[in-house]
């Protein structure tokens, strides 16, 4: 079984070599920019939203730590089912 699973991950990686895809070299990436929402930004279905590796964040909140607060009213994003959120950063504040 084990030796089954280090072929697959090998496969796996060597296609992605291979075909030019993306490889993770377990770096974070950079932010392009900062955006600041006054409100929760709702991804609607079907609908793909692309932040362009900004860093997010809503405006009016602060940021409580550990803390639990009210997940509708701290959430940057409202992803709907069948929508695609891709590239963002989301800010610790």
């Amino acid at each position: 079984m084990f030796q089954f699973l280090g072929f697959a991950a090998n496969f796996a990686l060597g296609a992605s070599i291979a075909f030019g895809l993306p490889v993770p070299d377990g770096t974070w990436p950079t932010s392009q920019g900062n955006v600041n929402f006054a409100e929760v930004y709702v991804v609607k279905s079907g609908e793909v939203f692309d932040g362009g590796m900004k860093t997010y964040e809503l405006s009016n909140v602060t940021c409580l730590g550990q803390t639990e607060s009210n997940r509708t009213s701290t959430a940057v994003f409202d992803v709907q089912p069948g929508a695609t959120l891709r590239n963002v950063i989301i800010s610790t504040n």
